[in-house]
Order: structure tokens, then C-alpha cells, then sequence
């Protein structure tokens, strides 16, 4: 009788053990496919646009991230491509559901602005591994003259984005904008004189930022952030040995542009541009008119295109153009030349507008 109670026991304990590992058995995870739409901002008028202006890319690499860890990876085309689109649609299979950070690199083997190549860090970045994107630098700008400009002619631009998407059971669609690590600013002058007129001297404060991140990044109030340390300079110079003539009644004509990295001055700090200029009437006999003085240049200001409502100009975001128009007129009964200066304005769609390159 005793074995027999001894029996009953060990197999009631078996029983009791295997009943607890079945209770445990972990949930399946559930995954689902995401779909992401990439595209340049305008691509509906690509015919007026070249690679090097960043309306196209060749290639793209995807990064889906949790924090700083590489959870899925994707290229497109698998092989660097010659065809130029601007816009593709890829998935990303077996994505568990929830939030993400997805970053973007496209036209990746373009170098111009690279500090360190994507190809030889994003891209080769195996899946699991631990990355620290946002905090990785463009190249330093140089702000001597010449001005930076755009890549050689058919040299794709490089375009980077980023954007915060979540994998549901009905939504696992997310869009990304491919933008420009650079913002460009035109000024143009406007000769509304029978006369021509010369532009001798021109300059701007100091908003010139030699470095920026490689994927942007804004504060909480949306400004753009640069990298710790960062000291603002004065734009590259505007070349007095040969200055720039705009015939009599010429208009819209560009006399200086540039790229540049994306910048933010402090609140009571603005943007400013001093300019000297010579109305030539006829050999030896000229007027001269500035705009602002070389040590205080009048302040800029951006025109929101959708209320006309004018705002002093301390913040320039990537991927934005700045166009800066500059009137001058003849008064012939006081004999005097005048400067009219049109506040800054943002091109195209005003300042939503995420391309806007002309």
C-alpha cells in the first residue's frame, strides 16, 4: 500500500507541471506588411529640372528603426539604377505591429555632401545592429568665395528624409518626403530705370552655418536644430572685383546664389543684407543709392504666400528656397535714384511648400 501512495503522488505532480508549461505557450506575434510611398515634393514639373537639383532619385535605402537599432532594411532597385523617377513605392514584409522611425537616403552614392559615405555606414548596417543616425553630419561648408553650388550637371543631388510611422491591423501605410540637405537664396534686382545700374558691394550678416545633420532635425517649435558647437558666419562674398551690370529696364535678374545648411539665429537676432549700387546716366555722370549701411544691414523678411502676412526673417529650413527681390526706380524730378527692397518671400507655395526650386 505504501509504493502504491508513493505512485499516486508522482504522477499527480506530473500532471500538475505539464498542465503550468501549456498555460504559458507565448501569444503569436502578429506582423503585417508596411507600405511606404516615397516621392520628391514636386514631381509634376520635373521637365523644367535636372538630377542635379534633386527633382529625381536613382536609388534609395530604407531603415526602419526602434531608437537606434536597425530592425528592417530595405534597398530599391537591388542594383544601383540609371533611370531616374520621382516617386516609388515599396513594402517591407513581417513587420510587427507598432511605431517606427523610418529613415531615407536617396541618390546615397552621391558624395558632395557627405562627411562619411552612406554606402560605407547606412548600407552596409546589418539588421539588429545599433546605429546612431541623427546624430551624423553633413560635410563642413566653406563660406569663402565662390559660393557652394549645386553638383555638376547630370550629378544627382543627394536627398535624405525622415518620418514616424505606426504598423496596424488596418493602417500600415506611411509617406516620406525626400528633401534637399540644402536651402538656396537668390537675390534678384529689378531695373525699372532707362538707365543701367551696377551692383558694387553686397553683403549679408552672419546666418551662414558650415555644417548641419545629415537627417534634419527641428526643435519643439519646429525650428531647425544645428550641430552643438556650430558657429555662424557671414555668407560668401559677393565678388566687387567684377561686379554684376542690370540693363536699362531689365527684371528679375539673379546676382547672386548660393546653398546653404539649414540655420536658426537667436529670437533677438534677424537676418540682414546691406547693397550698393550705381545708376550709370552716361559716362561720369552716375547716382549712387545703399541699402542699409555695411555695419547694419536692413533686416529681411519671409511673406507667407497664403495670408501676405509679413514676419521678420532669424530661420532658414532645408530644402527651401529664399528669394529675395530687389526694385529700383528713377525719380527724373528730383533726380534721385531709389531702392525698393521686397520683403523675402518663399517661392511656389509659400512656406508649406516642400520644393521649391526654379
Amino acid at each position: 500500500m505504501r509504493t502504491g501512495r508513493l505512485i499516486f503522488r508522482i504522477l499527480f505532480l506530473t500532471v500538475l507541471l505539464t498542465g503550468c508549461r501549456e498555460q504559458l505557450t507565448p501569444e503569436p506575434v502578429q506582423k503585417a506588411d508596411l507600405l511606404l510611398q516615397f516621392s520628391t515634393p514636386m514631381e509634376a514639373s520635373l521637365e523644367t529640372k535636372g538630377i542635379e537639383d534633386g527633382d529625381s532619385f536613382h536609388n534609395l535605402l530604407v531603415l526602419v528603426m526602434r531608437g537606434n537599432t536597425v530592425l528592417h532594411k530595405k534597398t530599391w532597385p537591388e542594383d544601383i539604377s540609371n533611370n531616374y523617377v520621382s516617386k516609388v513605392t515599396i513594402s517591407i514584409p513581417d513587420v510587427e505591429l507598432g511605431s517606427y522611425d523610418v529613415y531615407a537616403y536617396a541618390n546615397y552614392d552621391e558624395t558632395a555632401w557627405q562627411q562619411v559615405y552612406i554606402s560605407g555606414t547606412e548600407l552596409i548596417a546589418p539588421i539588429g545592429s545599433t546605429l546612431n543616425v541623427q546624430d551624423r553630419l553633413l560635410k563642413g561648408l566653406s563660406s569663402s568665395y565662390p559660393a557652394p553650388q549645386a553638383p555638376a550637371a547630370n550629378t544627382p543631388m543627394l536627398l535624405t528624409g525622415h518620418s514616424q510611422v505606426s504598423v496596424g491591423v488596418v493602417n500600415n501605410v506611411g509617406e516620406l518626403k525626400l528633401q534637399r540637405p540644402v536651402a538656396r537664396l537668390n537675390l534678384y534686382i529689378n531695373n525699372h530705370t532707362p538707365y543701367p545700374v551696377r551692383l558694387d558691394e553686397l553683403s549679408f550678416n552672419n546666418f551662414f552655418a558650415p555644417q548641419s545633420y545629415l537627417i534634419g532635425r527641428t526643435d519643439s517649435e519646429g525650428r531647425p536644430q544645428i550641430p552643438s558647437g556650430t558657429i555662424l558666419e557671414a555668407l560668401p562674398a559677393y565678388n566687387t572685383t567684377n561686379p554684376v551690370t542690370i540693363g536699362s529696364m531689365e527684371v528679375h535678374k539673379c546676382v547672386y546664389s548660393i546653398l546653404m545648411y539649414e540655420m536658426a539665429l537667436p529670437s533677438d537676432q534677424l537676418c540682414r543684407m546691406y547693397a550698393k549700387a550705381t545708376l550709370i546716366k552716361a559716362p561720369g555722370s552716375t547716382l549712387t543709392q545703399t541699402l542699409g549701411t555695411a555695419a547694419q544691414g536692413v533686416p529681411l523678411k519671409r511673406i507667407d504666400s497664403e495670408t501676405s502676412q509679413a514676419t521678420y526673417l532669424n530661420a532658414i529650413t532645408r530644402n527651401q528656397e529664399l528669394n529675395i527681390e530687389v526694385n529700383v526706380f528713377y525719380e527724373t524730378v528730383a533726380g534721385q535714384v531709389e531702392f525698393w527692397l521686397e520683403n523675402l518671400y518663399w517661392s511656389v507655395n509659400g512656406h508649406v511648400s516642400e520644393h521649391t526650386y526654379n
